[in-house]
């Protein structure tokens, strides 16, 4: 499968749920969406997730602030080095300007587009996209 890079469609079956976030409960966007997967997908899946990672980390095309699914990394590590980075520059009397988004799931559907197409070029196959 890694080789040819295609996933047998009778392993692609999900059985995705509702899982409740907060709020009102009657409101559709208080929730989001989990998938139950077969165990061997879930295998499958980890062992690929291992690889990828072990790729970008070793040809560097990941810069060093993108964090959430890196170890030793988190959004509370990436939140203390913008903190210090602001303090420091104020402290050096440097301009601060930050523009901050909540894109969220916008967010999610580009990086997974950009990674895609950059597995592409990059002897990464990737039939399914998004």
């Amino acid at each position: 499968m890694l080789p040819t890079g295609v996933f047998p469609n009778r392993l692609k079956s999900v059985e995705i749920k509702p899982l409740y976030k907060k709020g009102e409960v009657a409101n559709i966007s208080n929730y989001r969406s989990i998938s139950l997967m077969t165990s061997f997908s879930k295998i499958f899946e980890k062992i690929v997730f291992t690889r990828l990672i072990r790729h970008l980390s070793y040809n560097h095309i990941l810069v060093d602030e993108q964090c959430g699914f890196r170890t030793n990394s988190s959004m509370y590590l990436a939140s203390n080095k913008l903190i210090n980075d602001i303090l420091t520059s104020l402290n050096n009397k440097l301009l601060v300007e930050g523009v901050f988004c909540d894109l969220q799931k916008l967010l999610i559907v580009l990086i997974l587009t950009c990674y895609c197409h950059k597995c592409t070029g990059m002897a990464f196959h990737v039939k399914d996209t998004i």
